[in-house]
């Protein structure tokens, strides 16, 4: 009997344990079922997602103003009391035509002067010609010496050099009184008249500013962001105000350094044969069109570039998983980054909250604003 009860009580823990074995695995087969199981709308993540597309390219304007390429700054090459204006601001002028006088009292004087200098200094220079030639045939017949011969040569030597001196400064003051008229350098405009009659100006300031005729340009402050596009395009000008009129234009000159305040960096559009009606001044819209080679470019909110090992990415939604694209970012706009490469138009991409993302990550699009 007592084996009997020996052997049913093993049989009876052998059946213990083999249930809570079968327990045990019916409950891993359970937790292995479950974890296989696709996750729930309310276990993914909701995610703002953008869906990149090929931003067209599109003609950007700006606004500026018609200044002359050329502007000369003319002054008086000496001082003096002005006494005459024969300009005006706006008036058209031509090679030569005089725009202001000063008196030439004094310096009609001067030339009076030069002129008696050159007279004594010919006088001078004649006796000592002739002095030499005598003192020349004394020396020849015993009549002289030789030293006194060789003084002769020297003093007629010193006379004609004082004669030349005399010529020249005679020169210098003709040339100083005939500039006591400022004269039109070019065909051009008046721009600035800064000097009244009666007014006493000093040698080289500013007296008349004279832009040349026909060579006009629009001048125009483009932002940072857009200096590449002002190489890279063709340019034409419209007149403000004026329906149908237009210009072709080219860039001649862009600013290598930008304004410290406006932080805008200076252009000048140089206008193929601008018409009478384009006078200085008159506001005109620039027009920039992209080359026929510019390709829509691939925009992404800013918001959407994230960094891993230091390289951009985004983040590229392939169901309810993430997947890491390395992009190339080509420059930044107000609100968006233009990408060159890594995304495709149609990609499905995170475009907010990228730094609390990774990988393992599983997630639900969400195209909420």
């Amino acid at each position: 009997m007592k084996w009997l009860w020996m052997i049913g009580g093993a049989t009876a823990c052998i059946a213990g344990v083999a249930v809570a074995v079968a327990g045990a695995t019916g409950g891993f087969e359970a937790d292995r079922s479950k974890s296989a199981a696709p996750a729930t709308a309310a276990q993914l993540r909701p995610v703002r997602v953008y869906r990149v597309a090929a931003a067209p390219v599109t003609t950007r304007t700006y606004t500026g103003v018609v200044k002359p390429r050329y502007e000369s700054d003319l002054g008086f090459r000496v001082g003096g009391k002005v006494i005459s204006r024969t300009a005006e601001v706006g008036e058209r002028v031509s090679v030569g035509q005089v725009l202001a006088k000063l008196d030439p009292t004094d310096y009609d004087l001067a030339v009076k002067g030069a002129e008696a200098d050159v007279v004594a200094a010919q006088a001078e220079a004649g006796n000592a010609v002739k002095e030499e030639q005598r003192y020349r045939e004394a020396a020849r017949t015993g009549g002289a010496s030789a030293s006194e011969y060789d003084r002769t040569k020297d003093a007629r030597s010193a006379s004609a050099a004082r004669l030349d001196k005399a010529e020249r400064a005679l020169a210098i003051s003709r040339n100083r009184f005939t500039y006591c008229e400022l004269k039109a350098n070019t065909n051009g405009v008046v721009t600035a008249l800064p000097v009244e009659v009666g007014q006493v100006v000093a040698e080289g300031q500013l007296v008349a500013r004279v832009a040349r005729v026909g060579e006009w340009e629009a001048v125009v402050n483009l932002p940072e962001n857009r200096v590449p596009e002002a190489r890279a395009s063709t340019a034409y000008v419209t007149v403000w105000g004026e329906v149908g009129s237009g210009y072709s234009a080219g860039l001649r000159e862009l600013s290598p350094t930008a304004d410290p305040l406006s932080r805008t960096y200076q252009a000048k559009f140089s206008l193929e044969s601008p018409g009478a009606e384009l006078t200085l001044g008159r506001t005109v819209t620039l027009h920039l069109n992209p080359s026929e080679a510019a390709r829509p470019a691939l925009t992404v909110p800013l918001t959407a570039i994230a960094r891993q090992d230091g390289k951009p990415i985004v983040w590229r939604v392939d169901g309810d998983r993430l997947v890491p694209v390395a992009v190339i970012v080509d420059g930044y706009r107000e609100d968006t980054a233009v990408l060159s490469s890594g995304v495709r138009p149609g990609d499905v991409i995170v475009a907010a909250g990228v730094q609390k993302l990774d990988a393992g990550l599983r997630v639900r699009a969400w195209e909420g604003k």
